[in-house]
């Protein structure tokens, strides 16, 4: 950019708020507040998934579908799934509780716990609580259920009664 004829570095805006440009088409990504790599904003996505519950983390038997939402900025998903009224018919009670088919694969690196709320979801013991778990290379969530001063355990598809509700909301690294 350039102000009456001389380089201007960070002086000069594009646009004002009553003028404003419409759309903006880039061949590669944007700059924001400096220009290192990990300034580089890159990548932007929205879209939707289909999430099954599963009592395995791949194959294994499947319930109830649903359809979920996610945000990508760069490598970080975050991603909303309204699991109610779930179908556990012909699943392994005892086996841990999955959602299977995010839209990303996790990193390597990547721990994550999100969200959980629960409806008609009966947790073992004393627990009062569930978390959702993205671990290293998954394309499901589990779930722990956690209470104060004691070890934490998966929910199983046991835990699940008629008319059974999860929502979740969770961040996790992809490497794509």
């Amino acid at each position: 950019p350039f102000n009456n004829g001389v380089r201007a570095d960070a002086t000069n805006d594009l646009g004002v708020n009553s003028s404003r440009f419409k759309d903006l088409y880039l061949s590669g990504g944007v700059y924001l507040g400096g220009t290192v790599a990990a300034n580089l904003l890159d990548d932007y996505e929205e879209g939707s998934f289909t999430g099954t519950i599963a009592d395995a983390s791949t194959a294994g038997n499947t319930g109830s579908t649903h359809t979920g939402y996610y945000t990508k900025i760069g490598q970080l998903v975050t991603l909303t799934i309204n699991c109610s009224d779930i179908t556990t018919v012909g699943m392994t009670g005892t086996n841990t509780l999955y959602i299977q088919g995010l839209p990303f694969t996790s990193t390597v690196q990547n721990v994550s716990a999100g969200a959980v709320r629960t409806d008609n979801v009966v947790f073992a013991g004393t627990r009062t609580f569930a978390v959702a778990n993205v671990s290293a290379n998954d394309t499901w969530i589990s779930f722990s259920v956690m209470g104060s001063g004691i070890s934490d355990t998966n929910i199983t598809v046991n835990s699940l009664s008629a008319g059974s509700d999860i929502i979740v909301t969770i961040q996790y690294h992809t490497g794509s």
